[in-house]
């Protein structure tokens, strides 16, 4: 049987479902376009505590990366707008 997510309701449905099948065949059929790769967020769904966590993972793993990560993997994270301020 399939595994669900704890938040399977904010990221298992149709929408996602495409995505995934789109992110499945990506490199495959030569897209260009990554963008059917991305969900609609549902912030409604996250609790304080998940922002919370978010922002602490995130600082510590920023902190981490600036010293030992790629320029690459900086920019990439930073054009994909990973931020602090809210969940991805």
């Amino acid at each position: 049987m399939k595994s669900k997510s704890l938040n399977s309701s904010m990221i298992d449905d149709q929408e996602a479902q495409d995505a995934q099948i789109y992110a499945n065949t990506y490199d495959d059929m030569g897209y260009v376009n990554p963008n059917p790769m991305f969900i609609t967020q549902r912030y409604k769904g996250y609790t304080q505590e998940n922002q919370e966590t978010w922002t602490t993972l995130y600082d510590r793993q920023m902190d981490y990366l600036e010293k030992y990560a790629s320029d690459v993997y900086l920019k990439g994270a930073s054009a994909s707008n990973l931020v602090r301020e809210y969940i991805p």
